[in-house]
């Protein structure tokens, strides 16, 4: 039994490394290669696509094995559910545009810097200059491995230039 266990465990992974490394993956080769029928490869890619499904949460990547008729294998299909589409991004530039100042600038907010020494020598409370700059201890980031003394600091609003030049297509 447990030679069986691992012999699936080496072909589950002999398979999915070939469909991440983009090769297409063929039952009948499978089969002929491991040693069993095609109904232990097509188990096999079954649970390659329940993992892939269960990674979906933690990677925001879609993985799907899919059947290619034309190469008449399996291969993996990768999508990226962060990427933008045109219109998403035209729609982000537009309200970034429309939030710049009467001199172009655009805030840039929620910057946080990393500042090494002990806490207690810095002002716990909310320091603010003559131009309404907050610079403040920040109450949440993202987790580390620093191991010297340290904390996060906050500083806001910042102010970017921002200008839209014209392109080649444009002039």
């Amino acid at each position: 039994m447990q030679l069986e266990s691992t012999d699936k465990i080496q072909r589950v992974l002999g398979i999915y490394k070939k469909l991440v490394s983009g090769e297409i993956v063929s039952k009948v080769e499978e089969a002929n290669n491991y040693g069993v029928n095609e109904r232990s490869i097509q188990r096999d890619i079954d649970d390659i696509r329940s993992f892939m499904e269960s990674e979906v949460g933690r990677t925001g990547i879609i993985n799907n094995v899919i059947y290619d008729r034309a190469k008449k294998g399996f291969r993996l299909e990768q999508q990226n559910p962060t990427e933008l589409t045109n219109g998403q991004m035209l729609a982000i530039c537009k309200i970034l545009l429309d939030s710049r100042d009467e001199d172009g600038r655009m805030p840039y907010i929620g910057p946080q810097y990393l500042v090494f020494g002990a806490e207690a020598g810095f002002a716990a409370a909310t320091v603010k200059d003559s131009n309404d700059v907050e610079v403040r201890l920040a109450q949440s980031h993202p987790g580390d491995d620093i191991q010297e003394p340290h904390f996060v600091i906050e500083i806001e609003p910042i102010f970017l230039p921002w200008t839209v030049e014209k392109t080649k297509a444009d002039r």
